[in-house]
């Protein structure tokens, strides 16, 4: 029995380290077993910086993203949240949901539910222009550009020299670096020639002065190149760590050696005014230039890391990104448009991206779906290429949140937070081998199905896109389902876009995924004993159900969604074979868990 002074100082440490706890969280007792159920299912273990008290609250992100969010109070509000009664089905009764359940990100299109919103094609124009533009501004921010695109650029620097200022110098500020090259660019939509190229994907020559050539790309003669001189040069950089002054700029006084824009992919420009000349009343020489030129570039992308396996995943709370960024040996960072390798690198980066350390990564996982989206698909009789690509330019003064968002969409991806550690998961055709079954004996109470809703099902997708056949110019795809059209009655139309998807072939293929996936959306709601904590975000099962019925008299069992293996339904019933794919898990006080499928 505690003395009476002995329950105050007990009772005032209670408060006291509770005064540090997360929001919404107090101090509790538990054993190490418990603690490891808990990270297994997505509870964090990170301990408290003012006490060194581990919390466990849920990380445990089903089916989008992570919780890039620093605060803990704030780790999971934007993503909590119940999802009420699941109404209707063949079965009666719902599970209640409300308590304790992790709202799945994963949706029916393997993205978001809150996606950014790109519903039209006007609302993906405006973003598209604001990639493309020239803007001004010494604090704007630089963004990411994974893949290739045609993107504008940042001036952040411009000034004139020479006798009667003829010389026009300016810096813009292309992407973050280490990148692969520049390998076009267009001055005032007209894209010219430089004489020297290198590299497997045939870029211009870094940290070299060019001239511009006197013919342009197309063979016409360049505007730019008057009275058998170039009147525009330029030096690319690629955004090194190491790379040095320009020595283009360098003929401004205002540009020196320590302006080295270290970690930035730059292009320096020099335009050469030109005096008009008249014979006999009639100009024969032109000025090329009318105010400042726009110059639009095509750039592939961020060189990323591209060697990785299980054997990478790691304990230790540090980070390797920037050793192995600084290698320049084997296993250097490499160009790559894998969607795997792109989001990777967003999620590593601790400079644009959210800088985890490797303990929070599964290798494994990441090189799985790295291998999935390499795999060679023949889109088209013309088009046979990786099954995904990522070509995506990441505003940086966006939310981190939204744009793993997009990352993640270039390949129907989605990100579960398991046992400490973020996987990726591609939704794709999967061979259905070695599933988990839910059987009846692992079944608690009722299950809850929501058949489709129609004001999520379409039969037409119009796909708004960056078009690589067309200079990265917006275009729409419109997919029409005549089959599906006729039974529905009426069109029912999609509005979207894929910022990160550009040739037409994958967009197709999109398209049709988009209005296939639509008309499967049986959304299944159940609660199982604790044999389902062996299951995770992104995992196929089956549901073995069986219950029993009337037909013309008769008593029969069927089963719900499918048939036991060497088991003959009935002939008047054909039990569907379908397959669910697990949006959200969460595991609840009495060990058990509960689960929302989808078909």
């Amino acid at each position: 029995m505690f003395k009476w002074w002995q329950k105050l100082k007990i009772k005032w440490a209670k408060r006291e380290l509770e005064k540090y706890a997360p929001k919404g969280e107090h101090l509790a007792y538990i054993t190490k077993e418990e603690a490891k159920l808990l990270k297994k299912h997505g509870g964090a273990g990170l301990k408290v910086t003012a006490t060194g008290i581990p919390s466990f609250f849920l990380k445990k992100l089903i089916g989008g993203i992570g919780d890039f969010i620093g605060g803990i109070g704030d780790a999971i509000g934007d993503i909590i949240g119940g999802i009420g009664d699941i109404i209707g089905g063949i079965v009666e009764g719902v599970i209640d949901f409300a308590s304790n359940l992790v709202n799945g990100v994963l949706g029916m299109f393997g993205m978001s539910f809150d996606m950014p919103v790109y519903d039209s094609p006007s609302s993906f124009e405006v973003m598209q222009q604001g990639i493309l533009v020239n803007k001004q501004s010494s604090v704007a921010g630089i963004p990411v550009v994974y893949g290739k695109r045609r993107i504008g650029g940042t001036r952040v620097f411009l000034d004139t020299y020479g006798d009667n200022n003829e010389y026009l110098v300016v810096c813009l500020s292309l992407c973050e670096g280490e990148i692969e090259g520049v390998n076009r660019i267009y001055i005032n939509d007209q894209e010219i020639t430089l004489p020297n190229r290198s590299g497997s994907n045939s870029v211009y020559t870094k940290e070299t002065v060019q001239a511009v050539g006197s013919t342009l790309a197309n063979g016409e003669t360049s505007p730019f190149f008057v009275n058998g001189k170039a009147r525009a040069h330029f030096e690319i950089f690629h955004g090194t760590e190491d790379q040095q002054s320009s020595a283009l700029l360098s003929g401004s006084s205002f540009w020196s050696p320590n302006h080295r824009l270290r970690g930035v992919a730059y292009i320096a420009c020099r335009f050469e005014w030109v005096k008009a000349e008249f014979e006999k009343n009639e100009q024969t020489v032109f000025n090329p230039w009318q105010g400042v030129p726009t110059i639009n570039v095509e750039v592939f992308g961020k060189k990323v890391l591209t060697a990785y396996s299980s054997s990478d995943n790691t304990d230790s709370n540090t980070s390797s990104y920037e050793t192995q960024q600084a290698n320049t040996g084997v296993g250097a960072f490499d160009y790559s448009d894998n969607p795997a390798n792109c989001l990777l690198d967003y999620l590593r980066n601790p400079r644009y991206g959210k800088g985890l350390n490797d303990n929070r990564i599964d290798f494994g996982a990441f090189r799985t779906a790295k291998l999935t989206a390499e795999q060679s698909i023949q889109f088209s009789q013309d088009f046979t290429s990786t099954f995904m690509s990522c070509n995506a330019v990441v505003n940086t003064e966006d939310t981190m949140m939204n744009n793993t968002k997009r990352l993640l969409q270039s390949c129907r991806g989605f990100l579960p937070y398991v046992d400490g550690k973020y996987r990726l998961k591609i939704e794709t055709a999967e061979i259905p081998v070695n599933q988990f079954e839910i059987t009846d004996d692992m079944i608690i109470g009722e299950i809850a199905i929501q058949s489709a809703d129609k004001n999520a099902k379409y039969n037409e997708c119009h796909l708004t896109y960056a078009d690589e056949d067309k200079q990265f110019e917006s275009n729409t795809f419109v997919y029409q389902d005549a089959t599906a059209a006729a039974q529905d009655g009426e069109p029912l139309i999609l509005k979207t876009s894929m910022p990160t998807v550009t040739k037409i072939d994958r967009v197709k293929h999109m398209a049709k995924f988009l209005v296939d996936r639509s008309r499967k959306q049986l959304t299944v709601g159940i609660r199982t004993t604790n044999e389902g904590q062996s299951v995770v975000a992104g995992d196929l099962v089956r549901i073995n159900h069986q219950y029993s019925r009337t037909v013309g008299g008769t008593d029969i069992t069927d089963f719900l969604f499918k048939s036991p293996t060497g088991t003959a339904v009935d002939s008047v019933y054909t039990a569907p074979d379908m397959i669910f794919r697990v949006v959200a898990t969460t595991l609840n006080y009495d060990g058990t868990v509960t689960m929302q499928l989808v078909e």
